[in-house]
């Protein structure tokens, strides 16, 4: 099956649509298949998700469960003005 480049997409979903399953599923691998050899993409969101979570992965690891407390602790009475 040749198509021509220009089609536009509508068009060329109802001709798509009218193939027997097997060809539709025939054509749906081929596209998958040369998606494999291009470098993915990320959205701005994506990136920006990427972004988040390099930052939350740190250096040191995550503190625990006492360490947490005593930082809770610290930040309420900060909050209460009793320490500085």
């Amino acid at each position: 099956m040749s198509l021509d480049s220009s089609i536009p997409l509508g068009e060329l979903w109802s001709h798509v649509a009218n193939l027997p399953p097997n060809e539709r599923r025939e054509l749906a691998d081929k596209i998958l298949a040369s998606l494999h050899h291009e470098a993915p993409r990320q959205s701005a969101e994506g990136k920006s998700v990427m972004k988040m979570l390099g930052l939350w992965a740190g250096a040191t690891p995550p503190p625990d469960d006492e360490q947490c407390q005593r930082i809770l602790e610290d930040e309420l009475l900060k909050k209460c003005g009793m320490k500085l």
